[in-house]
């Protein structure tokens, strides 16, 4: 019995996985802050309100939330184009004030991530009579 393949654990995982992918957008945005005529870009991402009511309409609510993956494999559906407002007169619109919140925002969310999940490893762990996390 695999405990850890319950759609809370593939939730968990599905949104650690969606933070590092945004990560590296975030990162590419960053290192192209000066290259011209570039416009930065973002990952969509699920809310919450969605899986209520993919829940209430009797959609599949065991599915992840963040399920999907980066745009090379989903054909760039969850890549959007998210300029930051201003434009450089070069074309760039790249605001490293904007990237650098939104890569501390991120950060966050990955740690929210994987504190749930090192509590309910933890859980299973005082379930079966080891030791907590």
């Amino acid at each position: 019995m695999n405990f850890f393949a319950g759609a809370f654990f593939e939730t968990v995982r599905a949104k650690m996985s969606w933070a590092a992918q945004r990560q590296n957008v975030l990162a590419r945005n960053i290192a192209n802050a000066s290259t011209p005529e570039f416009v930065p870009s973002d990952l969509k991402e699920k809310s919450f309100g969605a899986f209520l009511r993919q829940s209430a309409s009797g959609g599949d609510a065991s599915q992840p939330v963040f399920k999907g993956s980066f745009a090379t494999r989903t054909g760039g559906r969850l890549l959007e184009t998210s300029p930051d407002g201003e434009t450089t007169p070069n074309g760039n619109g790249v605001n490293l004030e904007r990237q650098m919140m939104k890569v501390a925002e991120n950060a966050i969310e990955y740690q929210q991530a994987a504190g749930l999940y090192r509590k309910a490893v933890g859980m299973w762990r005082t379930a079966l009579g080891g030791r907590g996390a």
